[in-house]
């Protein structure tokens, strides 16, 4: 077996290269989109934490297993859902007449770069 016949791993840089995640057997695959049991889970697990701890800190490393997707997710992934998501504190509505204001006013005393 010569210097050829060796496989080779390559890696390449850039953003179109297709994000992997290794699962535990070692092996890689593409992570799955979040479902809709998933989304219901991560709510409740979420809601129950607020309901006693109204101001405390989140400690995500343990939200995966309290929501029972320990199997499913990551804590990362759980954080990021949660926070840019299903937190019922994000506001989806359309833009207020004074936050278009504030922002329009804001713009103009930032100077483009």
């Amino acid at each position: 077996m010569g210097a050829h016949d060796v496989p080779r791993i390559t890696r390449t840089s850039g953003r179109k290269t297709k994000r992997l995640v290794e699962v535990q057997d070692d092996t890689f695959e593409k992570p799955k989109r979040w479902l809709t049991w998933q989304d219901a889970r991560l709510e409740a697990a979420m809601l129950e934490f607020y309901s006693k701890n109204p101001q405390g800190t989140v400690k995500w490393t343990s939200v995966p297993g309290k929501a029972d997707l320990k199997s499913h997710k990551s804590y990362k992934q759980c954080r990021e859902r949660w926070r840019n998501h299903l937190d019922p504190k994000i506001n989806k509505g359309e833009w207020t007449v004074q936050e278009e204001q504030a922002l329009v006013g804001l713009y103009n005393v930032t100077p483009n770069r």
